[in-house]
């Protein structure tokens, strides 16, 4: 069996329940963790970037009392992010699942998909 040490602390959370944490006020920080290069294609306009390779070197700028949600292109790049900044101790993180490619799809059809 299994230790329960192993699960995943984050939560997965789809676009639409995204939209309505972001629009409650119940996200402190958004982060995008694609590269600048995709940056330029399309954005969540409240986020902030932090490429994946740079987290290591940058999640003390972050607050471990802050909710986060991290998102990429698909939400694998973000759920590595997620688990990276579980293991340092933040509590409250989230991940999108789908990414941005879901965002474009579901809430703001305008996005340039990629």
């Amino acid at each position: 069996m299994m230790s329960n040490d192993l699960e995943q602390n984050f939560v997965e959370i789809d676009v639409i329940d995204a939209k309505k944490k972001l629009n409650s006020k119940n996200i402190d920080c958004l982060i995008d963790v694609r590269e600048p290069f995709e940056i330029e294609i399309c954005k969540i306009d409240t986020s902030i970037n932090f490429p994946l390779k740079d987290i290591p070197d940058r999640y003390n700028e972050l607050s471990k009392e802050k909710s986060i949600l991290v998102y990429c292109h698909h939400g694998m790049r973000s759920q590595r992010a997620a688990e990276f900044l579980v293991s340092k101790g933040f509590k409250n993180v989230y991940n999108l699942k789908g990414g941005i490619d879901q965002w474009a799809v579901k809430i703001n059809t305008k996005l340039k998909r990629y």
